[in-house]
């Protein structure tokens, strides 16, 4: 072994004796770890990111003074936090590089801006974690699982916008409960007056009790009704001649037939196009025992998922929709695909616009190990004098399992698709008819051998894609592959205008396709 020494200025060993005692004993150890795992013309730091002094434990930002000197001075859960973060943004870069020669590291600049928002993020978490309700015996308000989605949504890169925003105004009168993190979070105030509650309870009985009666008085007169009827009948049966008895005797004959086809007609939509509202305790075992009825007939399932119904949506509505969106594709990933369109609207607290927006959606769904390949939907010229198409975003979605062996994978929506910009303007699905045009380009040329596929939608709105869904063997034929729908939506409004809309439309074609409701 050699016993030569490597010579280097005082300021290098000062800068590397800084290191080892700048840093935690946990943050060292993960540190180590990374680079056991990664080359380190690979790893997540450079030169300028150890000899850097920002990240270490005791540094604080430059220029900063009151309370966010001590937000930004950095402390052991801070590091952590940032060091979690960059570990994050490092795997992310690695997924996407296509050599080994393109950059995976974050600049000096993106750096000290991360270790900023780490601490902004720490002090907020720790804020969260010892807050107290005075009005419930001084009891925690934010649970450990709560406190720890939120870390792992920061690290994920949620909440990067609103934090930041307060970072850049460093308003010397910031409260941690002005966050988006701490809001989205927060428990909905219990009611405090206790006497307006028990007059709420007592108001509630009395309504009870008063449709009570109504509904008792209501089964005393149907029981006089139906005894009425009874005898209708059997004066109807005697006077057949008269013509005015056979046109009774024709309109109780036509209620009988309405109410048979009304419970024809439940029966059906329960089999072909449930409705469920999140807000029901049994929603996921409807959707579970539906995609089960699917997959044992050895059928495909396609999720769909509208993000335009949110409006501008908010990062919590995102994270929801897409946790869905991962549980109900990894139940059989080789036999599920999910079609999502992008919202139109740009929330709030977003840079970049538009496509800061799909770009929040395209990490979100990195971030759950979802692949999505993009796509663009024409639409027919708007009613204005000015005849443009209007292109929307939307995004074919798998689970990173097996992608390359999904039946849909081979899909015309797939193999068709543009990949630039011209080329996707380009695209003409099928003018105003867009939820048809999706789902014939996704089963045409579908790897799957069985004769019925399910279609969830995640987003019900105005029932249209669950009526192209009723009439596909209506107009295709018998002969046509079955489509049931499953609508499982956050808003029950939504839901019941959806289910009612496709109600009346089910009785109408009760008349004129009578063989699909025996």
């Amino acid at each position: 072994m050699s016993n030569r020494k490597l010579q280097i200025d005082t300021n290098m060993a000062l800068k590397l004796y800084g290191l080892k005692v700048g840093l935690t004993d946990e943050s060292w150890r993960a540190a180590e770890k990374h680079f056991h795992v990664y080359r380190s013309e690979r790893s997540a730091f450079g030169r300028d990111h150890l000899l850097s002094e920002r990240w270490l434990l005791g540094s604080t930002a430059e220029g900063s003074d009151g309370q966010w000197r001590d937000i930004l001075k950095v402390e052991n859960h801070k590091q952590d936090l940032f060091l979690n973060r960059i570990f994050a943004l490092h795997a992310l870069a690695v997924s996407r590089s296509s050599s080994s020669t393109q950059a995976v590291r974050v600049t000096s600049q993106q750096w000290d801006k991360e270790v900023n928002l780490a601490c902004v993020a720490a002090y907020v978490l720790e804020a969260m974690k010892e807050y107290r309700d005075p009005d419930k015996n001084n009891s925690t308000v934010f649970s450990d699982s709560c406190l720890k989605m939120c870390r792992t949504r920061f690290v994920e890169g949620d909440y990067h916008d609103d934090l930041g925003i307060h970072l850049a105004s460093a308003d010397p009168t910031f409260q941690p409960s002005i966050t988006t993190m701490w809001t989205e979070n927060a428990p909905e105030k219990e009611a405090e007056d206790k006497e307006s509650q028990a007059l709420g309870e007592a108001e509630e009985k009395i309504q009870t009790l008063d449709q009570n009666r109504c509904n008792a008085a209501w089964e005393a007169d149907t029981l006089k009704l139906c005894r009425d009827a009874s005898m209708c009948a059997r004066l109807l049966q005697a006077a057949v001649s008269n013509e005015k008895t056979r046109r009774l005797m024709k309109v109780t004959h036509l209620r009988e037939q309405n109410n048979i086809g009304a419970q024809l007609v439940t029966k059906f939509a329960e089999k072909q196009c449930f409705h469920v509202a999140l807000v029901c305790p049994e929603a996921d075992s409807h959707l579970a025992k539906f995609m089960s009825t699917i997959y044992g007939a050895n059928g495909c399932v396609i999720l769909w998922v509208d993000l335009m119904k949110y409006g501008r949506l908010s990062g919590k509505d995102l994270d929801e929709v897409t946790s869905r969106v991962k549980k109900a594709l990894s139940r059989k990933p080789n036999h599920s695909v999910c079609f999502m369109l992008a919202p139109w609207l740009v929330s709030e607290r977003t840079s970049n616009g538009a496509r800061g927006e799909l770009r929040k959606i395209e990490d979100k769904l990195d971030a759950k190990n979802l692949q999505s390949y993009p796509v663009s939907v024409r639409c027919s010229p708007p009613h204005t004098a000015k005849k443009v198409p209007i292109n929307y975003w939307a995004y074919i979605v798998f689970t990173d399992a097996d992608v390359e062996n999904n039946a849909f994978f081979n899909s015309m929506l797939m193999t068709d698709r543009s990949m630039s910009d011209a080329q996707e303007s380009a695209q003409l699905l099928a003018g105003s008819e867009m939820p048809t045009a999706v789902l014939e380009s996704l089963l045409k040329g579908a790897d799957f051998t069985g004769r019925i596929c399910g279609v969830c939608n995640f987003t019900p709105y105005d029932g249209h894609l669950e009526r192209v869904c009723m009439r596909w063997q209506m107009e295709y034929g018998q002969d046509a592959l079955e489509l049931r729908s499953f609508s499982m939506g956050a808003y029950p409004d939504a839901v019941a205008f959806s289910e009612r809309l496709l109600g009346n439309e089910l009785v109408q074609e009760r008349e004129n396709h009578p063989q699909l409701f025996v």
